[in-house]
């Protein structure tokens, strides 16, 4: 699922977060038994773009009725993200996917009187314990400790904060890597060589 900051502040960014977006979608092979991909663009009204599909074309097509207006609301756009995922997507002859994952964008933090970051925090715990992956992406005024607390353990993988958005395009152009490809952990420690052998006393 790609979760879209809609909120006012957005307004600015709508070209950029569009092309962004865009450019995640392509990288997924989307086709019957590979990788359905759905969009919500969130604020204090958060609305459903696009259901899981396969239909790459649908989901390009949605973006064009993304919209910026309201307040920041990210615990509702991932109780959104999380309801679609539930719901699930298109039948297939496949084997359905194993892995629920939200891509949740922003530009800030959630407002004050929505709850603020610490609810925003407390519904992404509760979404990963459903066993959804959650990668917080934000740029501007996000901030890095939310975006953190927001994501998946590892957060030094799973999340990213940017000044601009624009750097944000490097990262996310690596994104299967980051999703399907998790750092492995370290390799473990070589075991000491073997010490020569003792020379007689003569």
């Amino acid at each position: 699922m790609l979760v879209l900051d809609g909120s006012g502040s957005m307004w600015r960014f709508q070209v950029d977060v569009q092309r962004l977006a865009r450019s995640v979608v392509n990288q997924f092979s989307m086709q019957p038994g590979s990788v359905q991909v759905g969009l919500v663009e969130y604020s204090d009204a958060p609305q459903v773009l696009s259901p899981l599909t396969f239909d790459r074309g649908a989901v390009l097509s949605a973006l064009n009725k993304y919209n910026t207006g309201g307040y920041t609301a990210i615990s509702r756009g991932l109780e959104v993200a999380y309801d679609v995922l539930e719901r699930g997507g298109e039948r297939s002859a496949a084997s359905p996917p194993t892995q629920r994952i939200i891509i949740l964008l922003t530009d800030g933090e959630q407002s004050n009187w929505l709850g603020g970051a610490k609810r925003a925090v407390r519904t992404a715990r509760s979404v990963r314990s459903q066993g959804v992956t959650v990668l917080g992406v934000g740029f501007n005024e996000a901030q890095a400790e939310t975006l953190s607390s927001i994501s998946t353990s590892p957060a030094s993988h799973f999340s990213l904060r940017a000044n601009v958005i624009t750097q944000l395009e490097h990262f996310l152009s690596n994104l299967c890597t980051i999703v399907y490809s998790p750092r492995p952990p370290p390799p473990p420690a070589s075991p000491p060589s073997p010490r020569p052998p003792s020379r007689p006393d003569l």
